[in-house]
């Protein structure tokens, strides 16, 4: 199940939109949250930790929400980014982002369940050949064929890949 970020500075239009999503994907979705301001949303990335997680980010978020998704991307790899704007040619600089999509606003039902689908797809074949490891820090993919052994002391768990050592707390029935 997806869990879901809109980063859009227009309260109504991330309402609506939460509404949008919500009908064109609601079995698919475990929750769906918007954002007015990058402090709300920072705090509520750090707090969250999953490997299913897409974030709609306005281009213009904040002033430059293309630099924003740069962050998110280099701090947690497993998010998935989708862009949407109704400024065209201030998107120009989207694609030094790695991003699956972008949407115009208002957003078409049948666009955005097109995105979903490719997200959906995306994390699902992403998680099939990857450790996702997550710490208060960061989230890090360690791809499966690259882990030499696993070893664990109380409640860390360490994984040694390719000379690496990668520490985390948690559970091996959770991995």
């Amino acid at each position: 199940m997806l869990n879901v970020m809109i980063c859009d500075e227009n309260v109504d239009f991330a309402r609506a939109f939460k509404d949008q999503i919500i009908k064109a994907y609601g079995e698919q979705i475990h929750n769906v949250a918007y954002f007015k301001k990058e402090e709300a949303l920072n705090l509520a990335l750090e707090q969250y930790h999953s490997s299913k997680l897409v974030v709609f980010m306005d281009a213009g978020f904040c002033g430059d929400g293309i630099s924003l998704a740069k962050k998110i991307k280099e701090k947690n790899q497993l998010v998935q980014i989708i862009f949407i704007s109704n400024c065209l040619k201030c998107c120009t600089d989207i694609y030094e982002v790695e991003h699956l999509y972008f949407l115009k606003k208002p957003v078409d039902t049948s666009r955005l369940l097109s995105a979903l689908e490719l997200t959906t797809s995306k994390i699902d074949s992403t998680c099939k050949n990857i450790l996702p490891i997550v710490t208060k820090e960061a989230s890090y993919c360690i791809p499966i064929s690259s882990i030499e052994y696993l070893e664990k002391e109380r409640r860390l768990i360490n994984v040694y890949e390719n000379g690496n050592k990668h520490s985390f707390y948690g559970k091996y029935e959770d991995l």
